[in-house]
């Protein structure tokens, strides 16, 4: 008799489950399984980065560090930029580009109105992908307008004696790309950190306080990573930890968000005694043209 109840009691339960299986499903549940799967899928596979309005202000910054204050106090902004991003964050450029492009125009000519900056010409800003880069961290360049300019003084020549204490075969320089500066390579060894005790200071939080240094070394300059965080990198490849990579004229040191171009000491300099703005002036000038309630997405 059992038996026979069991029996019965699995025929219905078998009868109502197939007929489960066999009613279709509701577009609105195959919708929203769609849309849970798309985003659980997106947020595994990549890494979120900075959304168009932060990455615009991002290379907001990078360019004002291209304004420069002269000795007679008057500040100079140049007008034409070459961004240098990670390739997604292009990716993030190219998909509202005109709006990109404006949007930064726009930022420096009212920071030039408002802190009565001298801009050299109508601005334009042009975008180069660099793997090399870490996403949202890009970087500027200002580059020279298509007329030729007279060039600026040269630099005063380091001394053949100085240059022969450090036991190295020639005399190179660094130009900074953030103020344009020039960094003869003449003592034994130059720092470079984010640390006020480094000759030569990078006040960004991504460089290591003690980030890497500038030796003599056989006759050459090397330049070694002292275990940074981010890396160093030279001509776009990254440097492996106390490696000693030599140095040659046209070579491109990449620290943080500032690049160096390595050079002979004969290359003209700057106008001199020229600077560049403090970081707390660019910080906040950025955060006044592009104030974070232009950021908040809708």
């Amino acid at each position: 008799m059992l038996s026979v109840v069991f029996l019965l009691v699995g025929s219905v339960v078998g009868f109502l489950g197939s007929r489960r299986l066999r009613r279709p499903v509701r577009p609105d549940r195959v919708a929203q399984a769609a849309s849970v799967a798309r985003n659980v899928s997106g947020s595994l596979g990549r890494r979120k980065g900075l959304t168009p309005p932060e990455l615009q202000r991002a290379c907001f910054s990078e360019m004002v560090r291209h304004v420069r204050v002269t000795r007679q106090g008057r500040t100079h902004a140049p007008s034409r930029y070459q961004l240098q991003l990670h390739p997604d964050d292009l990716a993030v450029v190219d998909e509202a580009r005109r709006w990109f492009t404006e949007g930064l125009a726009d930022a420096m000519r009212q920071a030039s109105q408002t802190n009565n900056w001298v801009l050299d010409g109508p601005i334009e800003v042009d975008y180069r992908a660099d793997p090399s880069r870490h996403p949202g961290a890009p970087t500027a360049f200002a580059t020279a307008p298509d007329e030729p300019a007279p060039l600026p003084p040269p630099a005063p020549m380091v001394s053949a004696m100085s240059t022969a204490t450090t036991g190295a075969a020639r005399t190179l320089v660094l130009i900074r790309s953030d103020t344009g500066e020039r960094i003869a390579l003449v003592a034994d060894a130059i720092t470079i950190g984010r640390s006020r005790d480094r000759a030569i200071m990078v006040d960004d939080t991504r460089v290591s306080r003690a980030h890497a240094h500038i030796e003599p070394r056989q006759g050459a300059w090397i330049i070694l990573d002292d275990g940074s965080a981010n890396g160093t990198t030279v001509n776009g490849e990254a440097l492996p930890v106390s490696r000693p990579c030599p140095l040659r004229p046209g070579d491109v040191i990449g620290i943080g968000p500032v690049e160096f171009r390595v050079t002979t000491g004969d290359t003209p300099s700057e106008e001199p005694g020229t600077r560049a703005l403090d970081d707390s002036d660019r910080n906040r000038i950025s955060g006044e043209v592009l104030p974070p309630s232009r950021w908040t997405e809708s």
